[in-house]
């Protein structure tokens, strides 16, 4: 029967494992049993020492007892006291430590009931020394009850002891024969083990020796190259191996067939690629130099160090004038381990005068293990990028000097539009100044004409006048005549009106705020206290959430939120009951700097709505979408509108016709790190104001 060598090795080996796997079984159990006697022979010395305490407890507590008898000092009551702590631990330990005993434990129980009459004992002794009965105390001990007492808890303790040392005594000599044992048995198990691994060993060798012996010899012939010896007999796992050295001699020739085929692939692509190929190894040796590399760089390969390749390779900086650096060299720097992507650099070739410019890549290059053994480069030339570059910066210069050409021309119009907007300004507080009089001098005549009118009703009434001539002039007086004065009223009071908020929409500008914190929640409170007739009149029902404050002047303030209100209640369907309601939508961030925080407020309503094609002129002053539902000029979303935007804030609204509108408005949550700049009043005569936009673009960033 033929068998490999990992049988022959088992077969050899499992004689020997299966005697020490016996072996050490036997070694394990008399070890545990080994532990076992340990361990209760360090018990019995623990409960024989515990034991010694609770009896040195109770003579300390007799002798204490009688010392506190013979001197009444309070401090010889100290070993007393001492062993009324330390005897309930002791006992407890003691009936822990021999609850594995029955006969011991039920000992240590007698113990413990003669201790505690000895202990109550000398508590009476004490207690009448205490007292001041030192005679009583001294009558009582001469009764030797203490001394017959203490004499039971010695003898318990004494044969409680005497018992636990004969275990101690059985114990130990469990221990020390255990311990023979067992160096006997590691002893003979030792002897026994070196011998039998000697005797499988020379056999084993001996089996094997002489083939192993050719199977080197092939292994050395194989990594010569020369033909190997004849085949090692046998069916074993040399032969085996013997003959996979014979397979791996022929798979390295297919190898290295297919190296050389691989080899002159590689060639054949650094040879076609465009973009050059550099590798060297670490003394900066070239061992790759492709002909892009070599079309690129106008030079071939050089036997010139490191240290040459600048000048050798015309190599420059951005400049296109300072040499670059040797250490700052793509190459170098890959030799030396370290990665470089991307640099650039302008190479001036000699077949060319205008040079070359070549971004550059380099790696370092590593063996199998790790090791640094090189760097490579690889570079392509960016001359065409660079021109590309170069018109682009060029077209952004141009257009960068456009743009500030274009912003001094947009200063200048701004500047022009602001003082046209003053103008404006001027001039419709001019205009509203100037057509006061002529309509308080209408108001007057129509006035005046009412009572002629009067006068001649009271001619044209009286009997001597001809009928005809009386009901013609009646006509004339009652129709004509007092209807054209009605429309002469009427007109002059509505451009009364209109004058009037002209002059508030022109006064807007010129108001100077008194910026400080405003509590809105108190704010809205009063606006909706000043329209509670309204409110009532109205039916409507207000709610109001927790707003938060906001940044501003509070009158200007109200006089937003009391015109939204305002607005709301008048333009509610009266075919459902109304309802309003008022809070804040959120924070956010206003400002170029980001850091401006502002609050976002809403009054939202149930009323009629606004229909898309009114949406786009309802801040547009005299715009008037409901004439029939409320009284005014049409100028309040527009006034407000200004108001807000004098705070640095902005106003909005969402609307469905027939279902309600809410309007939307910011203020700043606090005071911002640049307050707006101030809009002073001007003289009747100046008539002009500074241009609050400016003010509006500090405050909000240009929003």
């Amino acid at each position: 029967m033929k068998f490999t060598i990992v049988k022959k090795g088992i077969i050899l080996v499992s004689i020997p494992l299966l005697f020490q796997l016996a072996f050490i079984g036997l070694v394990a159990r008399m070890q545990h049993e080994h532990s076992q006697a340990a361990d209760w022979d360090s018990h019995s010395k623990e409960v024989i020492r515990q034991g010694g305490t609770v009896l040195r407890a109770l003579v300390d507590a007799e002798t204490g007892t009688r010392g506190f008898i013979v001197t009444s000092n309070p401090s010889s009551t100290e070993p007393y006291d001492w062993a009324i702590k330390e005897l309930p631990d002791a006992f407890k330990q003691l009936q822990f430590l021999v609850m594995d005993n029955p006969q011991q434990y039920s000992r240590v129980q007698r113990i413990h009931a003669a201790a505690d009459e000895a202990m109550a004992w000398f508590s009476e002794i004490v207690s009448l020394v205490r007292q001041g009965a030192k005679d009583d105390a001294v009558a009582k001990e001469k009764t030797l009850e203490g001394k017959r007492r203490m004499d039971t808890v010695r003898q318990e303790i004494a044969r409680f002891l005497d018992e636990e040392k004969h275990l101690d005594n059985l114990r130990h000599g469990r221990l020390e024969a255990s311990s023979k044992h067992l160096n006997w048995l590691l002893i003979a198990g030792a002897c026994f083990a070196i011998l039998t691994s000697l005797i499988f060993a020379l056999a084993f060798s001996r089996s094997i020796s002489q083939r192993l012996a050719v199977l080197t010899e092939n292994a050395h012939r194989l990594s010569q190259g020369h033909e190997l010896n004849a085949l090692v007999r046998g069916s074993d796992e040399i032969t085996h191996l013997d003959r996979s050295f014979r397979d791996m001699a022929a798979e390295l020739s297919r190898s290295d067939k297919a190296l050389r085929d691989q080899t002159q692939i590689l060639e054949s692509i650094l040879k076609s690629m465009g973009d050059g190929v550099i590798v060297a190894d670490r003394d900066g040796k070239f061992l790759v130099f492709n002909p892009a590399a070599e079309h690129i760089l106008g030079v071939g390969r050089t036997d010139a160090g490191p240290e040459q390749w600048t000048e050798r390779y015309n190599c420059y900086q951005m400049d296109m004038v300072t040499p670059y650096p040797i250490h700052d060299l793509p190459l170098v720097r890959a030799i030396g381990g370290e990665a470089v992507d991307a640099a650039e650099m302008y190479v001036r070739q000699p077949a060319h005068f205008k040079g070359t410019w070549i971004s550059v890549t380099g790696r370092p290059l590593k063996d199998v293990s790790g090791a640094l053994v090189g760097g490579v480069v690889v570079f392509r030339d960016i001359s065409e990028r660079k021109r590309i570059e170069d018109e682009i910066r060029g077209l952004n210069e141009q257009l960068e000097q456009r743009v500030v050409e274009r912003t001094a021309a947009l200063a200048e119009s701004n500047r022009e539009l602001s003082q046209k907007n003053q103008e404006n300004e001027m001039f419709v507080y001019s205009v509203s100044h100037d057509l006061r009089s002529p309509l308080v001098n209408l108001q007057g005549f129509s006035q005046e004409l009412a009572t002629v009118c009067g006068d001649m009703r009271d001619i044209f009434s009286t009997e001597e006048l001809p009928s005809n001539v009386q009901e013609r002039g009646l006509a004339l007086v009652d129709k004509e005549m007092a209807e054209s004065i009605r429309f002469i009223q009427t007109s002059v009071m509505r451009l009364s009106g209109i004058i009037d908020a002209l002059l508030r929409l022109s006064r807007v500008g010129r108001i100077e705020y008194q910026w400080q914190q405003v509590d809105v929640q108190a704010l809205i409170a009063t606006v909706t206290t000043s329209m509670a007739s309204t409110i009532d009149e109205k039916g409507a029902e207000i709610t109001v959430a927790q707003l938060p404050t906001a940044w501003g002047d509070p009158t200007a303030v109200e006089q937003v939120f009391a015109n939204l209100i305002g607005n709301a209640l008048n333009y509610l369907d009266p075919t459902r009951p109304g309802t309003i309601e008022i809070g804040s939508s959120g924070d956010g961030t206003c400002g170029s700097d980001g850091e401006q925080a502002y609050h976002t407020y809403y009054v939202r309503d149930n009323g009629l709505g606004i229909p898309e094609a009114y949406r786009a002129k309802i801040f547009q002053a005299f715009q008037r979408l409901h004439p029939g539902a409320a009284k005014g000029e049409g100028i309040g979303l527009s006034l407000i509108r200004r108001i807000v935007e004098r705070h640095g804030g902005r106003i909005w609204f969402e609307s469905v016709a027939g279902e309600g509108t809410t309007f939307f408005v910011t203020f700043l949550a606090r005071a911002a790190g640049q307050r707006p700049t101030a809009f002073k009043k001007t003289s009747e005569k100046e008539r002009g104001y500074e241009d609050e936009r400016t003010a509006v673009n500090c405050l909000a960033g240009g929003r």
